[in-house]
């Protein structure tokens, strides 16, 4: 059963974000200026036009920029609420939850192969986060045959302060056909960083 809870895990926190790349466009346009009320957590949409609510559900959601993003080149931008169960004691030192979600970052899945992943210790709102980066691979994808794509991936996941169970993660996306150059530059980098850090711990319901 752990077993399974883990790999459960390791899918929400590095692969599910991907699939919503090859759906169909975003469903309604995100307002920069309100605050977003969730379950464990609020957030504000991305700074700027162009951002778009993917998808949303009780425990996340999930920005497309619609301005930016074509079928193979996509950036998302999301926050969501995990259940650390599987891959993290609440009891676990930061260091040995880091080494934890680095490895979980490492496993193999699917298509993907991962070529960089880190997670770095660090202390916020009064609970203990990693910032988290990864680099990996995709093939064999069959809407894009013979297409390597290069995903990335950044941003941090906290322990939710008012259960350690639980884990905040928060985290901007990109996926393009190898060689094909980033969408973010500068700007936009700076922009995407400005949302992760407007997330706010609330109890979770």
């Amino acid at each position: 059963m752990r077993a399974i809870i883990h790999r459960a895990v390791v899918r929400t926190l590095l692969l599910g974000v991907i699939c919503l790349a090859t759906e169909s466009s975003a469903q309604a346009d995100a307002d920069s200026a309100r605050r977003i009320q969730m379950r464990g957590f609020s957030i504000v949409p991305p700074p700027g036009s162009g951002w778009a609510i993917r998808k949303k559900s009780s425990d996340g959601i999930f920005f497309f920029d619609i301005a930016r993003s074509k079928r193979d080149h996509t950036l998302l931008a999301w926050v969501e609420l995990v259940s650390l169960d599987g891959l993290a004691a609440a009891s676990d030192s930061p260091q040995i939850f880091a080494k934890s979600v680095e490895a979980s970052m490492k496993t193999p899945e699917d298509r993907f192969r991962v070529l960089e992943a880190e997670a770095i210790p660090y202390r916020a709102h009064g609970t203990d986060c990693l910032q988290i980066r990864r680099v990996g691979e995709e093939s064999g994808n069959r809407q894009f045959p013979g297409v390597l794509f290069i995903e990335t991936r950044a941003g941090f996941i906290c322990r939710h302060p008012r259960d350690p169970r639980m884990g905040v993660m928060a985290a901007h996306s990109e996926r393009r056909p190898s060689g094909a150059t980033s969408y973010l530059d500068e700007s936009l980098r700076k922009k995407v960083e400005e949302f992760l850090l407007t997330v706010l711990f609330v109890p979770i319901q």
